[in-house]
């Protein structure tokens, strides 16, 4: 998967973005629903190690949003230190302004893949 899969299948504007010390996390939901209904593609940007991530979930009768913004934090190394799976992928405090989050680096730990 690359940047013009995202583009050509998943809507223009990420319905969320997560700001981290030297990574991003952008979420995308699919343009047309299939069998499994819509569809969250996951982009991941490592600044610090130039290094991107491309995912995309599929199937049905669970959470998407928080399915992608569990594997982008494993892709990453990183995770909110009161994350909770299952739970709302980004807790609320972290919210800057409308969909956009931005986690300080004291509120992070190292999570090993």
């Amino acid at each position: 998967m690359n940047w013009d899969t995202i583009r050509n299948r998943a809507e223009s504007t990420p319905f969320k973005t997560i700001e981290l010390p030297d990574a991003r996390i952008d979420l995308y939901w699919s343009k047309r629903p299939g069998e499994a209904g819509y569809q969250v593609y996951s982009f991941a940007i490592n600044y610090s190690e130039d290094q991107t991530m491309f995912a995309k979930t599929n199937g049905g009768n669970y959470c998407k949003e928080s399915s992608a913004t569990q594997e982008a934090f494993e892709w990453l190394g990183l995770m909110p230190k009161d994350y909770k799976p299952g739970a709302e992928p980004v807790p609320y405090q972290y919210r800057v302004g409308g969909n956009f989050y931005r986690i300080p680096k004291s509120k992070l730990n190292k999570y090993k893949r």
